[in-house]
């Protein structure tokens, strides 16, 4: 079944940590303020993302730092995931979006 709430609620790095370690596959679609996004997962893997103008890992980034939004998650087979386009590990991008947000928050 598929899953759908609010940034607010569910922080998309939760979310996205619970993908990795149940590799699950499936499409995560997020929609925020200014912009709406997608990833696109393969077993827990990271396949595609594009958010407003970015695509790949800096997608995947920018929807991370998203205060509030929407998200559905809508799982799938293992064949419908696609080609694979981001190379970044998974966790990078995830220390990447923590520091990010730390500076935010100093106020830098």
């Amino acid at each position: 079944g598929g899953m759908h709430g609010t940034l607010e609620t569910m922080p998309l790095v939760d979310l996205l940590q619970g993908i990795v370690v149940n590799e699950r596959t499936g499409t995560i679609r997020i929609e925020g303020r200014e912009a709406q996004g997608e990833i696109a997962f393969s077993g827990g893997a990271p396949l595609r993302a594009h958010f407003g103008g970015e695509k790949g890992a800096k997608a995947v980034l920018r929807m991370l730092l998203l205060k509030e939004g929407n998200f559905n998650y809508s799982p799938l087979c293992e064949h419908g995931a696609g080609p694979r386009e981001i190379t970044e590990p998974f966790m990078r991008i995830l220390l990447e979006a923590s520091r990010l947000s730390d500076e935010g928050q100093k106020g830098a």
